[in-house]
């Protein structure tokens, strides 16, 4: 492993190395006033996860920091007042989006899913969510609920009901909640990646203010980031206005189905500042849908430790390829030695999914469950070579 704070490791404990954070954490106070600003890392720019309470504050690494809500429940989730309950609706159908008469499809993306969103209360702040199953289960953010003892959601229809967690991965920042509840209208999840230039539209609590939407696009997709920690691959970036407490609701497609699960934001001013994340619907679904099976998961692991490939170095030792991964440790007794991977060799794609870096490679591999079988191509020597390797379950380690 070099020194230059660039590696990263997917080897030992199945994670990135932590270099020191060059940001300090924002205060956990119940004041209710949010932490003076810290001061700006040295890359001069901050990663902040876009949800919720200051009294959830997940570890930093490099230039992540969590924005803590400015909504804040002075005494817990039973000091907010309990709105009025209204007839709930049974059943959100985005195809019927076509027969409303509305005056914009924002308005009528709006009618169609807004009954499916939620907001979700937290001892410190609140963030969002967006109902599942209409027997009660619900997908959020795990970082919205992985330090709460009391969980309340708040449905579109003004019922306010305890909720209890049925199981969190942090590795993919997801989580699935449950509530007693029959005949909830649940949205629709999309199932192919969106299309740069789509219409996105954002649902959710900003700053507590519940049933916010905001427009704008599908900025990029496929872009990878470290957050809390955890590096999270294949995400939607968006320009739709995401502010702390949208965490956990949905970005929404023109056809009215959730493309993603809202999780962070890049900005400077710790709000928003048009550069924000979703997790794809397709990984939030599989991921919730293994929670609910197993309860608990964990991710996967290959064994390696690495760093993004320098273009500069790339050039100057005829690599072979400007971008990937670059292997610098190998683990003993793990798939990636089992299979031959040699320290210097550049990770380039993963199932023929092209690999950018070495935090794309980590959040592709961790996203996966114990036991696939995947196909890695590196480029070792100047040659493109593929190898066939079984992941196994991250090792469960002391922090």
């Amino acid at each position: 492993m070099t020194d230059d704070g660039n590696d990263q490791r997917l080897g030992g404990v199945g994670d990135p190395s932590t270099p020191e954070p060059s940001v300090t954490e924002p205060s956990t106070a119940s004041s209710g006033q949010a932490p003076p600003p810290t001061s700006a890392p040295s890359m001069g720019r901050l990663v902040s996860v876009a949800a919720l309470v200051s009294g959830i504050v997940a570890a930093m690494i490099a230039t992540v920091i969590v924005v803590p809500a400015v909504r804040m429940v002075q005494d817990g989730p039973d000091a907010a007042p309990e709105p009025t309950p209204v007839a709930p609706e049974t059943s959100v159908d985005p195809a019927a989006l076509e027969d409303l008469d509305l005056d914009s499809p924002v308005e009528a993306i709006t009618e169609a899913v807004l009954p499916s969103v939620a907001r979700v209360d937290v001892p410190g702040g609140a963030g969002s969510a967006v109902v599942y199953r209409e027997d009660g289960y619900l997908i959020t953010n795990n970082h919205v609920v992985e330090q709460a003892e009391d969980i309340r959601v708040v449905l579109a229809d003004g019922q306010r009901l305890p909720a209890e967690v049925v199981g969190g991965a942090d590795f993919a920042d997801i989580a699935v909640l449950s509530v007693e509840a029959e005949g909830l209208p649940t949205a629709t999840f999309a199932t192919e990646v969106p299309t740069v230039g789509s219409l996105a539209v954002a649902i959710g609590s900003p700053f507590g203010f519940d049933a916010t939407v905001t427009q704008g696009v599908v900025s990029a997709v496929n872009r990878s980031i470290v957050a809390g920690q955890q590096p999270l691959g294949d995400l939607i970036q968006t320009d739709a206005a995401i502010n702390p407490g949208n965490s956990g609701g949905p970005l929404v497609n023109a056809a009215g189905e959730v493309i993603g699960i809202n999780t962070a934001i890049f900005s400077e001013i710790r709000a928003n500042a048009g550069i924000g994340f979703a997790i794809p619907s397709e990984n939030a679904v599989e991921v919730a849908d293994r929670l609910l099976t197993d309860g608990e998961i964990g991710p996967a692991f290959l064994g390696i430790g690495g760093h993004d490939l320098d273009p500069q170095d790339a050039e100057m030792f005829d690599i072979g390829v400007a971008q990937g991964a670059q292997v610098t440790e190998i683990v003993d007794g793990t798939p990636a030695e089992d299979a031959g991977i040699e320290e210097g060799d550049v990770i380039v794609a993963i199932d023929g999914r092209p690999i950018d870096s070495f935090t794309a490679l980590a959040a592709r591999i961790r996203l996966l469950e114990p036991g696939t079988v995947i196909e890695i191509d590196y480029v070792r020597d100047g040659e493109t070579e593929q190898a066939e390797i079984e992941l196994v379950e991250a090792p469960d380690v002391e922090p």
